[in-house]
């Protein structure tokens, strides 16, 4: 699970990573697979009001501005501290 999280913040867009980080979190919580999407709206109904899973919830579907390559960072590093991994200061790798 934890390497899926460093790929997506490698190798996909900021949207990608943010829901799959929630997806992870859900699975980790109450054992079931869902969707990115599934999965960051039962972020917002367990943890609250959450602009970075928001915004990419609204991308994903109506193409509006998602999170940022710092918030989407940000934010997989904080599901990896709820996931209990040690690598708390992840930063995407050069893209390039």
């Amino acid at each position: 699970m934890v390497s899926e999280l460093q790929w997506a913040l490698d190798h996909a867009n900021t949207t990608y990573a943010v829901l799959n980080a929630c997806r992870a979190l859900r699975f980790a919580d109450d054992g079931k697979l869902c969707s990115k999407l599934d999965g960051g709206e039962w972020y917002l109904a367990r943890h609250g009001a959450d602009a970075v899973v928001a915004a990419a919830i609204a991308h994903q579907r109506d193409g509006r501005t998602g999170p940022t390559t710092s918030e989407a960072a940000t934010f997989v590093a904080t599901a990896l501290g709820r996931l209990g991994s040690p690598d708390l200061h992840w930063i995407p790798r050069n893209r390039g």
